[in-house]
């Protein structure tokens, strides 16, 4: 099996539809070439932020061949390869490595809660199933279940589970995962927007985070981790690197219910500096592109052209 080192800044593209709910390939295509020129380390396709859930088969097929046309030989690229069944998400694996893939991604199955027992199998025979580097993601409140430090120490000795990417809202679970992971595997973070997990994770030793911000900031979102990169062996947080925290937890704020709308030129506050957007992309002011649910929440929005929509659950 070929090594892939997923460290660094690796964001999650939205997938792109225009006004008769048609998956815009031209746009996805010039996300692809953002994350190329501004310097990010992969890309990761059919994530929580595609929207994968809400793809047909045959959407979700021509997404992974088109995107990693594009990204071949220029960009690593993860491929989200979940199902809800054990055998789909291992026939979705396969495709992913036959079609190019450098790598997938693999979340706890949702609703059904499974054991830490059977949730080691599931990924254990998906990990055995395929010859492709496997990215844990561990994402609780979208599944109702917990991937505990524990349970992936056991996955961690397994030679395709090449790392975590951390979603949970507990400091101290994934502080324990890199105590017990460590050389293993790579440790990211998949954070919200008040960057909660970052600094402990790369404090701790982790690698890096996959994360919405990088989708139209890439320079900001990379700047953030170089300068991070300083944290690995404090106790505690230098002061000078709390001024790279920017941007998101203002993003949150304004999307709260009766806050004003629409993002600065940086992606909003006054810290941080103004990056360059994706070809076509343009940030919102009042009016947003529609999104999937949550509507009045959805961070996205204000990140695509007009015309450009994310897919409702309605349609």
């Amino acid at each position: 099996m070929k090594k892939l080192n997923v460290a660094g800044s690796w964001p999650a593209l939205v997938t792109p539809f225009n006004g008769d709910d048609v998956v815009d390939y031209d746009i996805l295509r010039s996300l692809i070439d953002f994350q190329v020129e501004n310097g990010s380390d992969g890309i990761l396709l059919l994530g929580s932020t595609s929207e994968a859930t809400l793809l047909s088969p045959s959407e979700r097929t021509k997404i992974i061949d088109e995107s990693l046309a594009a990204a071949k030989g220029r960009i690593p690229a993860l491929v989200g390869v979940s199902a809800s069944t054990t055998k789909q998400t291992i026939e979705n694996a396969r495709h992913a490595k036959d079609a190019g893939a450098d790598g997938g991604l693999i979340v706890q199955p949702g609703y059904i809660r499974p054991s830490q027992d059977a949730l080691y199998r599931y990924f254990k025979d998906v990990a055995e199933s395929v010859d492709l580097p496997l990215v844990v993601y561990n994402n609780p409140s979208r599944t109702g279940v917990n991937v505990e430090p524990e349970t992936m120490a056991r996955l961690a000795h397994l030679e395709n589970i090449v790392a975590l990417k951390e979603a949970g809202p507990n400091p101290y679970g994934v502080l324990r995962v890199v105590e017990l992971t460590r050389g293993r595997l790579n440790v990211l973070c998949c954070d919200c927007p008040t960057y909660a997990l970052i600094c402990p994770v790369l404090a701790s030793g982790g690698e890096g985070h996959q994360q919405r911000d990088g989708l139209y900031r890439s320079p900001g979102a990379r700047g953030h981790l170089e300068a991070l990169g300083g944290l690995r062996g404090h106790d505690e947080v230098p002061g000078d690197l709390l001024q790279v925290l920017p941007a998101d937890a203002d993003d949150v704020r304004r999307d709260e219910p009766g806050a004003p709308q629409g993002r600065t030129e940086h992606g909003g506050g006054e810290r941080g500096e103004t990056s360059e957007t994706p070809p076509g992309v343009q940030q919102g002011e009042h009016g947003h592109p529609e999104a999937h649910h949550e509507e009045a929440r959805d961070p996205r929005r204000g990140l695509l052209p007009d015309g450009v929509l994310l897919r409702k659950v309605n349609r």
